[in-house]
């Protein structure tokens, strides 16, 4: 069985959105997007297969990335965050805490983003807690998007 790494490339400008997955489907991953936190969320509060790693951007309007990142990690708990921003990690994370996710910084080309995506992904491939085949739908999160509230699905 051959494993297809699932990426949701979250972004509120839609013809960076699309650029960005067309070089990713090129690339052979399997793309889904959304063009805000709340539209995220929702991709993955549905979703049945595991998303490997989530593509965000930092400054978008509606939910936040920090809580968008609460609501997916609850959903997929080994999904990988690789935060796209304009601003240096610094201005981000003054204390030096990146708390764990990976940052590219825009401006970057296709052949920049399958470089980071690359070395963020290719140790991690052969770890199956972070890319099983598919989840168990026991296993899965259900959360309500607008209240936050989150609740395993039985």
């Amino acid at each position: 069985m051959v494993l297809t790494t699932t990426i949701l490339v979250v972004e509120d400008e839609r013809l960076l959105r699309e650029m960005i997955a067309e070089g990713l489907r090129r690339r052979g991953y399997e793309v889904l997007l959304a063009g805000d936190g709340h539209e995220a969320a929702r991709i993955c509060s549905e979703r049945h297969k595991h998303i490997h790693l989530m593509l965000c951007d930092v400054m978008m309007p509606g939910l936040r990335p920090r809580e968008l990142i609460r609501i997916v990690l609850e959903i997929f708990p080994s999904m990988i965050v690789l935060l796209m921003t304009g601003y240096p990690e610094e201005n981000l994370y003054p204390n030096g805490n990146s708390e764990g996710f990976h940052f590219i910084q825009k401006p970057f080309t296709p052949s920049e983003l399958a470089r980071r995506l690359e070395a963020i992904l290719g140790n991690m491939r052969h770890d199956k807690a972070r890319f099983p085949y598919s989840r168990v739908a026991s296993n899965r999160v259900m959360g309500s998007i607008n209240t936050g509230s989150v609740r395993r699905r039985n």
